[in-house]
């Protein structure tokens, strides 16, 4: 028992440096192909790659999700689900709070008077009020 343990582990260990020793590989093969676009354009904004937001949210997007949500496994996910839930919550609260309080000091300080703590706040949270 302990040594199948042992061995478990030792193999989770193993996919875990393949996977990041895969995402090293991805991350330095973007920068060199970023630094050979650069050089061809002769370091000038480059209109060679033009980011589509209609083609990402869209078009890649959805499959990048769905595809997550088939790797996800049932029993943890559903054991783990009362902290999967408060995290997005305290989460959604947390950037939220952050934002409004970040609005409510800028917005000021570059000319935008006259806002309520309803416009601050979004017409999101009062939408069920």
């Amino acid at each position: 028992m302990h040594f199948n343990l042992v061995l478990e582990l030792q193999a989770r260990d193993d996919v875990t440096r393949v996977g990041a020793l895969r995402g090293a590989k991805v991350t330095v093969h973007g920068l060199l192909s970023g630094i050979v676009i650069l050089c061809i354009t002769k370091w000038k904004s480059s209109h060679i790659l033009q980011f589509s937001e209609e083609l990402f949210f869209i078009y890649l997007l959805p499959p990048i999700i769905f595809n997550a949500g088939f790797q996800v496994k049932k029993k943890q996910f559903f054991h783990n689900f009362l902290t999967i839930m408060m995290f997005g919550v305290i989460g959604v609260f947390i950037s939220s709070s952050i934002i409004t309080a970040g609005s409510w000091w800028l917005f000021p300080t570059l000319g935008f008077v006259g806002l309520t703590v309803r416009d601050y706040l979004g017409e999101f949270f009062f939408h069920f009020i």
